[in-house]
């Protein structure tokens, strides 16, 4: 009788207790005489010869040819691979994960460059001229912004004394003042014959020449001096005054250029300067220019005066540079 196997459904005789073909466990049944021949009664006879029967290694039972598995004892016959291949093939379900194809952008193109020698030659020179006008120009810059500085430093104290307030140098101290030289008018005025035709120490005349009249209407002064020169033209007076303190010295400057007889007439105009760190009181019209200043205790003035006919060509540096000659910073 012909007996199917469970699993994979191969016919086997009954004495067969493994399926020659997948080896499943069959029921087992009495062991019969092998016969020469087999027959399979699925409506088709199989005649297999014992010469081609395969001999299991373990019991020594023979099994068909085909047979991947001991019908006796479940010893596999075949190589794992011929038995694979042989046995019921089971469909298997591969699972590939879909490829991501990311997009091909394709890399920039390098600069070609399109210029012929000469046109590039021509660049690279331009933009070294470009370059030296960089340098030229940041060179003049630091050059501008060096001599503004430097002006700076010369005028600062200038303007801080125009709008009122103390100069940022401090003078070095006076030790004394002297009157003008005709050495010294030469060399600002130029040579113009100049001579002496007053000199005096007479305080009420060095006020009139001063203020405007023979009293001084400030207290504090102890000295004083004026010398006349002249051309025949123009007249120089070299004045100062020895006041008792500094202090005195400035309220004679502050009631001259505010009372005095030539810095209250409308005609004149009035300048600021520093000689030598003080501030010099300037008053200049038609014939007259005039400058006063406290050198420490001494009341400079000089004045320079002409005819009503000259007009005076003389400027307010000329006037200051004077004034500053009258200053004595060191002993001989």
């Amino acid at each position: 009788m012909v007996k199917y196997c469970p699993r994979c459904g191969y016919p086997n005789n009954d004495e067969f207790l493994y399926c020659p073909r997948c080896g499943y466990l069959l029921v087992t049944f009495p062991q019969q005489n092998t016969p020469t021949t087999m027959k399979f009664d699925n409506s088709s006879s199989q005649t297999v010869n014992f010469s081609s029967l395969i001999q299991c290694p373990r019991c020594g039972t023979l099994n068909v040819p085909h047979a991947n598995f001991c019908k006796k004892c479940g010893f596999p016959l075949k190589q794992p691979q011929q038995a694979q291949s042989q046995s019921l093939q089971q469909p298997t379900i591969s699972y590939q994960p879909p490829q991501q194809t990311l997009p091909q952008v394709p890399p920039p193109p390098l600069p070609v460059n399109t210029q012929d020698p000469a046109s590039y030659q021509e660049s690279v020179k331009t933009t070294k001229n470009r370059r030296k006008k960089v340098v030229k120009a940041i060179i003049a810059d630091v050059a501008v912004v060096s001599i503004a500085l430097l002006l700076l430093s010369v005028v600062l104290p200038y303007f801080f004394d125009i709008i009122l307030l103390p100069p940022l140098y401090i003078p070095p101290p006076a030790i004394s003042v002297h009157n003008l030289t005709k050495f010294q008018l030469d060399s600002v005025l130029g040579a113009s014959g100049w001579s002496i035709i007053m000199n005096t120490s007479n305080l009420s005349t060095i006020y009139y020449y001063v203020i405007g009249h023979q009293t001084s209407s400030v207290q504090g002064v102890i000295a004083g001096s004026l010398v006349e020169y002249s051309n025949s033209e123009v007249n120089v007076y070299s004045i100062y005054l020895n006041a008792s303190t500094n202090q005195a010295a400035q309220n004679i400057v502050a009631y001259i250029t505010s009372n005095g007889l030539y810095y209250s007439s409308p005609n004149t105009l009035k300048y600021t300067t520093l000689v030598n760190g003080y501030t010099v009181y300037i008053a200049k019209g038609g014939n007259l220019l005039v400058g006063v200043t406290a050198f420490g205790n001494w009341v400079v003035m000089v004045l320079i005066y002409s005819s009503p006919s000259i007009m005076l060509s003389y400027s307010n540096l000329q006037l200051s540079s004077l004034i500053a000659d009258m200053e004595v910073t060191k002993t001989l």
